[in-house]
């Protein structure tokens, strides 16, 4: 029996999953399915084999956050994002903004980039003035809700004003908790 005849169905040319189950012992680790060229991995959370390649596709929103005074935020969508809807942004109170959007963060599956500090007044002075920094966090707080919130950097008080905080958010299809 040739190599890659113990990991695939020569006919239908994918893992069998009988093939694949008895590489189970494997859990966690990548098998190579030499002649498609793929790596497969066992998935515990869902009990599946998962083709390697499938790991890295996800869902992407990419966008520039502004918000002024006591008005609720607003995006500046980059490009074409391929959530399931389009985040709808609003002002809770002092430099906290929540997004929503109905199933959009599962949990382990969901990481957010952004820019930590912001100088304002560097953006929109020339030559700069005195600048207030103001520290930015992220956060996922359930699967449909993310919290955006904003202090000054030398009192750590919550202040408003968004002037293009970049944000990307990528939700992947899957996950896999290595213990």
């Amino acid at each position: 029996m040739r190599q890659e005849e113990l990991y695939y169905n020569i006919e239908s040319r994918v893992p069998t999953l009988e093939v694949l189950n008895q590489l189970e012992g494997r859990a966690g680790k990548r098998v190579l399915v030499e002649e498609l060229g793929k790596f497969f991995y066992w998935n515990k959370a869902n009990n599946v084999w998962t083709r390697e390649d499938t790991v890295g596709d996800y869902k992407n929103y990419t966008c520039q956050l502004f918000q002024n005074g006591t008005s609720d935020a607003y995006d500046n969508v980059l490009g074409t994002h391929s959530l399931s809807g389009n985040i709808t942004w609003e002002r809770l109170t002092f430099g906290l903004y929540r997004g929503t959007l109905v199933g959009a963060f599962p949990a382990l599956r969901t990481q957010l980039f952004y820019t930590s500090i912001i100088a304002p007044t560097l953006l929109s002075s020339s030559p700069p003035g005195n600048t207030i920094y103001r520290i930015v966090t992220v956060q996922r707080i359930d699967d449909d809700t993310i919290f955006v919130r904003q202090v000054e950097n030398s009192t750590l008080n919550p202040i408003d004003g968004l002037y293009g905080l970049d944000l990307e958010i990528r939700v992947y299809p899957t996950n896999s908790l290595n213990d």
